[in-house]
């Protein structure tokens, strides 16, 4: 490694040379094949619901570890008008107001994807979003601003990741609509990690057979959430990611294990989860 050292974690340590910053992975385990999950029922208050099922999980005794929480939301890989394939917006309203209830402040994040710049154009078009945003005042974070080139095991191409869910001192919550793809299987919490890559050209990590599996998990081990919230009023079936049937699941999983939280999930789609996930289990080649 070259350069300056300005940031270690067990996960991985970034340096800076000329002010380019350079983000290696570390080795280690990943899941926590222990962490306990909660289910809960989205009723008619959909904020008051969300908010109620991370207060009975105790995601408080994780959060308030943090100054910030960065809530990453399925954004830019939505098609308008289809709600199943892009997160529920009032999840994200009862994920704020949680927060500020214990004192951490929120900050709402997306990264630029293909033809989409995520900005306040980008949020109008999705309309309850837009609406969720301006009633609680939360601030949107642009992922696409302020890469660090990163270097992960297991992938020969490097990977640009946010510095601002690299900082220790913010927690990253991934919010995600359960849906098929037709690539991965299923997105879900982990995947949703993969739409924090600073690049917009993400289909340069599909380019090459496997990419997209390393790439997805890559993602999920240095963006890795610390707390894992998935569902809403809608899950998506069928054409996945972007063309999706809504269907009503109204249920909310949340975990402090992403890998955990997804592997419910993927047993309510009658996926085979494991044969897909073994590569999220190192720091190694898998």
């Amino acid at each position: 490694m070259n350069g300056t050292k300005i940031l270690e974690t067990d996960r991985f340590i970034i340096s800076e040379t000329g002010g380019r910053r350079v983000g290696y992975e570390k080795p280690g385990p990943v899941l926590d094949d222990n962490s306990r999950l909660y289910v809960g029922v989205i009723g008619g208050d959909v904020p008051g619901d969300t908010a109620n099922a991370l207060g009975k999980y105790g995601a408080d005794n994780i959060l308030k570890n943090f100054k910030r929480a960065g809530i990453k939301i399925n954004l830019g890989g939505g098609i308008q008008g289809c709600p199943s394939t892009f997160t529920d917006p009032l999840v994200v309203k009862g994920i704020i107001e949680f927060c500020r209830g214990i004192g951490v402040e929120p900050f709402v994040c997306e990264a630029d994807m293909r033809g989409f710049v995520i900005d306040d154009a980008m949020l109008k078009r999705r309309g309850e979003m837009w609406d969720v945003m301006q009633e609680t005042g939360a601030e949107f974070v642009n992922l696409s601003e302020g890469g660090v080139t990163f270097h992960c095991i297991g992938l020969e191409r490097s990977i640009p990741f946010p510095m601002k869910l690299l900082d220790p001192e913010t927690a990253i919550i991934s919010a995600a609509v359960p849906k098929d793809h037709w690539e991965c299987g299923l997105s879900l919490c982990q995947k949703n990690m993969y739409g924090a890559i600073s690049e917009r050209r993400k289909a340069l990590y599909h380019r090459v057979w496997a990419r997209i599996d390393k790439a997805v998990a890559a993602a999920a081990r240095i963006c890795r959430p610390d707390l894992a919230v998935l569902g809403g009023r809608f899950a998506g079936s069928g054409g996945g990611p972007h063309f999706c049937v809504p269907g009503k699941w109204r249920r909310i999983i949340v975990g402090a294990c992403a890998n955990r939280v997804d592997a419910l999930m993927a047993d309510a789609y009658n996926y085979p989860y494991s044969n897909r996930t073994e590569v999220l289990r190192v720091g190694r080649e898998v």
